[in-house]
């Protein structure tokens, strides 16, 4: 099975070739000639200006129209607003009177690009008397934190019912925050429409970025009439790469009337079955229409095999043929409170682009309810695979909001297919980026999904998403320190690699278990050997180490000796500091107590001891006379 990745392109038409042109500005004079801009809150430094197409603010935003480097109209509150939220920004821009007394139906067209943040409030107002005003246009609508418009959007908007007829038609941009981004205007028109036509505003293929493509698979074409005159019938067509164009005629059994759109399905299906890259082309068709800018749209797909492990993504910018981006990620508003996942550019983990999910701030009792997608990834039987990804929630001025997030996996990217949860994270606190690693081992092999569900508490903040990797796991590497407090050892695991499993063996025959056992304590001197074994889903690993116990039979009386080196690897030397008596006699006993070296040392300063026949170990040397005798030990070690 096969998935494909779908890239929307559209071609706006020029709006010079529009039938009739009452009004248009497009904002090559810094002074505004045909504006008048008010502030209506004397407190706040943010109002509509003149602009070259960069905002002040953030240099690097700036509205990808070619029209705007001659000029165009900006409000930039994330450059001149209060940084402390706290000052209400509220500006309008008002055009001078324009007759529209001839005209029969009137259109509003603009350029946009327009960046949403927590409380702005962009609109677009329409009055016949410069006292009454009808919104007319809200980019706003259904945007999340942080989304923005294409750039730029080209906006068209039927004013007919307030400005058709009217001899004094006024335009109104109005802007409303408190520290937000930012709204770009150019090219501000009014028109007539002409008589005949039509443009292409959606193509869908249906597909999803799933591993059930075929050989049948269905587009559509949705068209919408932005001519005076109603549609009976078009022609539409599509093409994929150079094969042979599809076309098919469609009779609307009721005409289409101005500013109504329809959605056509076509009956020729397409195949993409094989793997490889699609140029997809889809347009329309309509006598007497001579703006065919508008007519086309289209698409670039993928077609590929489920991807293999090891796998990453990054969400980046798509680059074809490489990694393909967030666009191969699908997401699911469960609550239908129009806020979910989305790509953004605000503050990702690395790169430019990652997921972020936004709260509903429209209706602070509404909770999480929403699905992040990955594509369908190939799962091996009996594979245990590491799954890693870096994430934080969301802080304000000084306040962290907690987010839930819930780790699943299914054979399909829909809720309903989620059937088994890897992890389910609870809260998440960390206003920082922390990295989060799952291990699993599939049971049978085929495509698989993963499955990011946030379901926050109702009004929190926001809960970000970048750099998923997905790698075979590695077999544990076991690792522990240990201190010492007399005959107690105390053991710190520092293995890695998902460890499930610590098994702990002290070496006098007994064990524990668990990452943290209680200290241990001896109760004899002598060698011991700790040995630590971890598990993973992919298998075991031991480490040991030695320890020497010592100072329960240690004693000293009046005879003082010196031992050096200790540990030695070879040799021993036993410094005396006092001439030894005549029935001095020097014992070496190993750890178990017996005695496996005795020599007389009477008149004896210095003695040295060859411990190459000896096996590695605790030793204790013993000297005894009639008048005293001592005790003390070393560590020989090959």
């Amino acid at each position: 099975m096969n998935r494909l990745y779908f890239l929307l392109f559209v071609s706006f038409s020029a709006l010079s070739l529009q039938a009739q042109t009452i009004f248009s500005d497009d904002f090559s004079s810094n002074n505004l000639p045909n504006w008048t801009v008010v502030n209506h809150y004397s407190g706040s430094a943010v109002l509509w200006k003149w602009n070259n197409g960069t905002s002040g603010g953030q240099a690097s935003d700036q509205i990808n129209y070619a029209g705007a480097s001659t000029g165009c109209i900006l409000v930039d509150s994330d450059g001149d607003g209060d940084t402390n939220g706290s000052t209400k920004e509220y500006t309008t821009i008002t055009s001078k009177s324009i007759d529209c007394s001839t005209a029969p139906k009137v259109f509003l067209s603009f350029y946009e690009y327009y960046a949403k943040y927590q409380s702005d409030t962009p609109q677009v107002f329409i009055s016949s008397d410069s006292v009454n005003w009808t919104l007319v246009y809200d980019p706003s609508i259904g945007f999340a934190q942080d989304e923005t418009t294409n750039n730029p959007n080209l906006a068209e908007i039927n004013v007919s019912s307030v400005a058709a007829n009217q001899s004094k038609v006024y335009i109104r941009f109005s802007w409303k925050g408190t520290w937000d981004y930012w709204w770009f205007v150019d090219d501000v028109k009014l028109y007539v429409p002409s008589l005949n036509e039509v443009a292409a505003t959606g193509f869908s293929n249906l597909l999803s970025n799933g591993c059930q493509l075929s050989n049948a698979e269905v587009f559509t074409i949705t068209l919408k009439n932005k001519g005076l005159a109603a549609i009976d019938s078009v022609t539409a067509k599509y093409q994929v790469n150079a094969l042979p164009v599809v076309s098919e005629k469609i009779i609307l059994n009721t005409p289409l009337q101005l500013d109504s759109s329809y959605t056509y399905s076509f009956n020729t299906t397409a195949d993409f079955s094989a793997a490889g890259n699609y140029n997809i082309t889809a347009w329309i068709e309509l006598p007497g229409d001579t703006i065919n800018d508008n007519d086309t749209i289209g698409g670039f797909a993928i077609s590929a095999a489920p991807s293999a492990i090891p796998y990453s993504m990054g969400f980046e910018v798509p680059t074809f043929g490489t990694e393909v981006g967030g666009l191969t990620w699908t997401t699911e508003d469960v609550n239908n409170d129009g806020f979910t996942w989305n790509l953004s550019a605000n503050a990702p983990a690395t790169g430019s682009v990652h997921f972020r999910y936004y709260y509903n701030f429209n209706n602070t009792s509404v909770g999480g309810n929403d699905w992040l997608f990955s594509p369908c990834l190939n799962l091996v039987a009996n594979t245990a695979y590491k799954i890693s990804f870096f994430e934080q929630v969301g802080i304000s001025q000084g306040t962290v909001f907690n987010e839930k997030l819930e780790l699943l996996l299914g054979n399909d990217n829909s809720p309903a297919a989620m059937t088994q949860s890897l992890v389910d994270f609870g809260e998440l606190s960390n206003s920082d980026y922390e990295e989060k690693k799952v291990a699993y081992k599939p049971t049978t092999s085929g495509t698989s999904y993963l499955g990011f569900r946030c379901y926050s508490d109702p009004d929190a903040f926001y809960l970000d998403i970048d750099d998923v990797n997905i790698s075979v796991l590695e077999l544990p590497n076991a690792q522990f320190n240990t201190s010492f407090n007399g005959q107690t050892v105390n053991v710190i695991d520092a293995s890695d690699e998902l460890i499930t499993d610590w098994q702990w063996s002290w070496g006098d025959g007994t064990t524990s278990t668990g990452q943290g056992p209680a200290p241990h304590t001896y109760a004899t001197d002598g060698v011991y050997e700790i040995c630590l074994i971890v598990n993973n889903l992919a298998g075991a690993d031991t480490a040991c180490k030695t320890v020497v116990i010592s100072g329960l039979s240690d004693y000293q009386n009046s005879l003082k000796m010196v031992l050096y080196p200790n540990p030695t690897n070879h040799v021993v030397n036993i410094l005396f500091q006092e001439l030894l008596s005549s029935d001095a006699k020097l014992e070496l006993m190993n750890s178990l107590g017996q005695i496996v070296f005795e020599k007389k040392v009477n008149n004896k300063i210095l003695e040295t001891i060859d411990m190459t026949p000896f096996a590695q170990g605790l030793y204790y040397v013993k000297i005894s006379s009639a008048e005293t005798q001592s005790v003390t030990h070393f560590l020989y070690a090959k």
